[in-house]
């Protein structure tokens, strides 16, 4: 699997070819390889909620369980405002964000890098369940759909 196509948050299967295949969540990527969170048991070898570094050559899409995020208006006001807050947070974590095109030192940028983090933490630990960046902006859109259809009706 190419770098390009790997994306934080995404469902994955790795491991060799010939050997065990196991599944995972992305949760960094690195230059030569990316942090994959174990979602299924891996043996000796590791249990759900611990990382293993895996090169890029041993990855490939988990396309069992297709995401399907959808908006419920239903919802209670704090769960939404929880999910935008999330939102927010992982907008503001973007490298763009952080280092403001460069003009922020780079000690301030971790710093609130940091802060960020330990927001979203907080947010996620309201909300009851993590949620990935991709989660929140599906859960953005699909807000942003029900908004439209419910102005054409």
């Amino acid at each position: 699997m190419l770098a390009s196509e790997v994306k934080i948050g995404m469902a994955v299967i790795f491991g060799r070819p010939a050997g065990k295949q196991t599944r995972g969540i992305v949760r960094k990527i690195n230059f030569k390889s990316c942090k994959v969170e174990l979602t299924e048991d891996r043996g000796a070898k590791g249990r759900p909620g611990h990382f293993c570094d895996v090169g890029w050559a041993y990855l490939s899409p988990d396309t069992s369980a297709p995401r399907k995020v959808t908006y419920n208006p239903f919802d209670s006001r704090e769960d939404q405002f929880i999910m935008e807050s999330i939102l927010c947070c992982y907008v503001s974590l973007s490298p763009e964000n952080l280092a403001c095109d460069g003009e922020r030192p780079m000690m301030e940028a971790r710093r609130i890098g940091r802060l960020l983090e330990r927001k979203l933490s907080n947010l996620q630990q309201a909300l009851g369940r993590t949620v990935s960046e991709l989660d929140a902006y599906d859960y953005s859109d699909a807000k942003k759909k029900w908004q439209k259809e419910r102005q054409k009706a």
